[in-house]
């Protein structure tokens, strides 16, 4: 199943974590299980700091525990570094996609100038070249082509929201397993901007 973004999982999986924490059946949790709920939800880890921030918020009379509500509001405002948003504008996104064979469109490489927000999280370490797409705008796309169709139209119109699946195992020598990324895939001519340094850098690579 691919990764989603909280904001569109369905009730059903948000209640079975909240019962399978909620140990003596109370109707709450306790504030210090959170992350590890989120973990169990979106196969990430939460930065502390944001964690701290929305228990601040949802759990302000200090009691230590919240109800499933509580727990519901603090989900829809936490922010995954695997959802980036992609603000609307009218030129090329400087965004390179290819087909991999396990089925999934992957992104290959960023331009800095022309799309900020995925080389940032590229920057912070949240994503590797090859890095997996799980969906955009809540859809998941088998097909490069296609999702670049649809990332080239919508952008111009409003803000796409790209979420990423978690890492992949990297090995000692940086790359995915069992097979290093540029093995795994198959080069899709999406027409999207690819800067020279970018391309001759992994044609080195290969």
């Amino acid at each position: 199943m691919p990764r989603q973004t909280l904001r569109i999982r369905d009730d059903n999986d948000l209640r079975t974590v909240f019962e399978c924490f909620d140990l003596d059946e109370s109707g709450t949790v306790d504030v210090h299980v959170i992350p590890e709920m989120i973990r169990t939800l979106m196969y990430e880890v939460p930065e502390p700091r944001q964690v701290q921030d929305l228990l601040a918020r949802y759990d302000a009379d200090g009691s230590g525990s919240l109800d499933f509500s509580e727990f519901q509001g603090l989900l829809q405002d936490y922010e995954s570094p695997y959802d980036i948003w992609i603000e609307q504008t009218q030129e090329e996104l400087g965004l390179v996609l290819r087909n991999r064979k396990d089925g999934h469109v992957c992104i290959v490489s960023v331009c800095p100038e022309l799309c900020p927000a995925l080389y940032e999280a590229a920057r912070r370490g949240f994503m590797v070249p090859g890095h997996r797409i799980a969906s955009i705008d809540g859809q998941r796309y088998k097909d490069a082509r296609e999702a670049a169709d649809y990332l080239r139209k919508t952008v111009r119109e409003q803000r796409v929201l790209i979420t990423l699946e978690a890492p992949e195992p990297i090995s000692s020598r940086g790359h995915h397993v069992p097979m290093p990324w540029w093995q795994h895939s198959v080069l899709v001519n999406t027409a999207l901007v690819e800067d020279g340094e970018t391309r001759l850098r992994r044609d080195r690579m290969r």
